[in-house]
């Protein structure tokens, strides 16, 4: 067996079998590679030494990408939805091709390639977006541990997202749809995207202890994932306060009835959670079933222009915003952190205030006859037995 050196750092060995094999100690152990040419473990051996001279350990040179992101995900504290939405990028996207590969043999060609791969494979851009952001995020955090030299991402184009086109509804669309989906057992749902520009998860989260019926008064505290996991909200700014107008107090008073009704029906297979929308049973309801099986059906209906459920919230900010309501009001009302944030997204539709932002709304897309629902608040104790 030959033994040769190279610069000095490391061993090179000719084996009986004819491959050659490098060997050199770095912090931690000693690594090895073996190769038909003797080029191919020079190469390697320069590559090691320098980054063992960079700070690479043994650790970071024998952890594979998998290993490591499992015990990236195990260390992570973040909502279930978004640790299961990491998760599912990483085993859907980026384990079959760089799982198996060792932290310091990743390069941004790999990464670049597997995105590629991707979209050839017909994966959207912005799936690809997301896995991008896991593996970022992942290869950080391997730099700050000292695992990894350097972030091969940082030299990756990252995928482009396509601009979504926000739509809105004009107030007669608004009120079209609402006439139309009057008998819906979700109308009090829609009624009140569209009188105060709530999320989806945010209007799916709310309880009947979040809402003041002798004040107007209702409370944005949480949301409903997709996961249907009731969970914090994203910012600070979204735990806020929306007063409501005596007409959406009407809808949801005649909601709760109609909920009640539905508790006696579902009897014992009622399971209790207090949510003002739910299934027929009491239970969080599922996003995609709402939307499937019940806004885009009565938006064919109504001869609407289609829309996402999200638009809903771009309708209402449009609707105010069109009529001179001051962009810090309809903020607050969104639940944005800053002003900016409003005008960056809506800035385009404001022509140039308004004391009850709600009841603007209502006046504007109430449909003709619909203002018998403009009952008087009644006290929170008598319709929920509960106290905020």
């Amino acid at each position: 067996m030959k033994k040769t050196r190279s610069k000095g750092e490391g061993s090179i060995d000719r084996l009986p079998s004819g491959k050659w094999r490098a060997r050199v100690t770095i912090r931690g152990g000693r690594l090895s590679h073996t190769a038909d040419r003797k080029q191919d473990v020079i190469a390697w051996l320069r590559k090691t030494v320098e980054q063992a001279d960079q700070g690479l350990t043994y650790k970071g040179a024998t952890m594979t990408l998998a290993e490591y992101v499992d015990n990236w995900l195990r260390s992570l504290s973040v909502r279930p939805s978004t640790l299961s939405g990491y998760e599912s990028a990483w085993r859907n996207h980026l384990s079959p091709s760089l799982g198996e590969i060792a932290l310091k043999d990743l390069t941004a060609d790999l990464i670049q390639e597997t995105y590629d791969h991707l979209r050839a494979s017909g994966i959207g851009a912005q799936t690809i977006s997301k896995a991008h952001n896991v593996i970022s995020q992942v290869l950080k955090r391997a730099c700050l541990t000292g695992l990894l030299i350097r972030n091969p991402c940082d030299h990756v184009s990252k995928p482009q997202t396509p601009h979504r086109e926000m739509n809105f509804w004009t107030e007669e669309n608004a009120g079209n749809f609402l006439a139309n989906a009057s008998n819906d057992r979700f109308y009090a749902l829609f009624y009140l995207a569209l009188t105060t520009g709530m999320r989806q998860g945010e209007l799916l989260g709310l309880q009947w202890i979040d809402l003041d019926w002798r004040t107007g008064a209702l409370h944005v505290r949480r949301q409903l994932g997709r996961d249907r996991v009731l969970a914090q909200l994203k910012t600070k700014a979204g735990n806020r306060t929306i007063r409501l107008g005596a007409g959406t107090l009407g809808v949801l008073r005649l909601h709760f009835e109609k909920q009640q009704q539905e508790r006696m029906i579902a009897g014992s297979r009622w399971q209790e959670y207090d949510l003002i929308f739910t299934t027929r049973i009491g239970t969080p309801i599922n996003h995609k079933n709402l939307v499937d099986r019940h806004f885009k059906p009565l938006q064919v209906e109504s001869g609407s222009p289609i829309i996402r459920f999200h638009d809903l919230r771009h309708t209402a900010a449009a609707i105010l915003l069109s009529r001179g309501t001051p962009i810090f009001t309809v903020s607050k009302l969104l639940g944005h952190a800053r002003p900016s944030i409003t005008s960056d997204i809506y800035g385009h539709l404001i022509p140039g205030a308004a004391d009850s932002l709600v009841e603007t709304l209502e006046d504007l897309i109430t449909p003709v006859g619909m203002n018998a629902f403009a009952l008087s608040p009644i006290g929170h104790e008598s319709v929920t037995g509960k106290n905020e």
